[in-house]
């Protein structure tokens, strides 16, 4: 199962920078990879936030964290609100995919970018070819927490540990840059 999901993987790396007439930095690549390996459980397939539980406890968890009226502490409700949910946007855009898209204003965006209704259609970033693209593009384009890729892994240094700024804070940043490193051996095996 792991070998046809990381098989789509790769073909959706390659078909997004064919797209974007770019060339993929391999280490970049690797920490894409470890980040997908950490954001789906191990399974390589895009899912849905806290999957594992059930639709009541599920939807009670998104309104503690996303919603900007349900949202379980003040800091929970401004950050909702900062990042574009309303009343009842807790449990539409909560995370999706191999980055867990969370947040109206990421869905905006992506829609925007891959002209694909992700407002309207949330669960459409669980596809794994737009999984993909949105991994890729929020991580080089800063979009997801205002940081580039680019500026933890570049042609200079390598920085798989503070990459995961880009993507969540630095939780289980060790765990990640642990993967990237395997990983990143694997992509140069030649």
């Amino acid at each position: 199962m792991q070998k046809k999901s990381l098989i789509k993987i790769f073909n959706g790396v390659e078909k997004y920078y064919d797209n974007e007439n770019k060339i993929i930095d391999l280490n970049q690549l690797a920490y894409i990879i470890a980040t997908t390996k950490h954001e789906t459980n191990n399974t390589f397939n895009p899912i849905e936030e806290a999957y594992y539980l059930n639709w009541k406890n599920r939807k009670k968890y998104f309104e503690d964290m996303y919603d900007p009226i349900l949202g379980k502490n003040e800091k929970r409700r401004k950050m909702a609100k900062d990042n574009g949910n309303e009343s009842g946007d807790g449990v539409k855009y909560f995370g999706r995919g191999y980055a867990q898209l969370t947040w109206k204003n990421n869905y905006i965006k992506m829609k925007d970018k891959f002209k694909i209704d992700l407002v309207n259609y949330p669960d459409l970033a669980l596809d794994h070819e737009l999984a993909i693209s949105i991994l890729i593009y929020g991580s080089e384009s800063g979009s997801f927490t205002g940081l580039k890729l680019s500026k933890y892994i570049n042609s200079k240094s390598v920085d798989y540990y503070n990459a995961r700024r880009v993507i969540n804070g630095l939780d289980k940043a060790k765990k990640i840059e642990t993967y990237a490193k395997k990983i990143e051996k694997c992509i140069k095996i030649k």
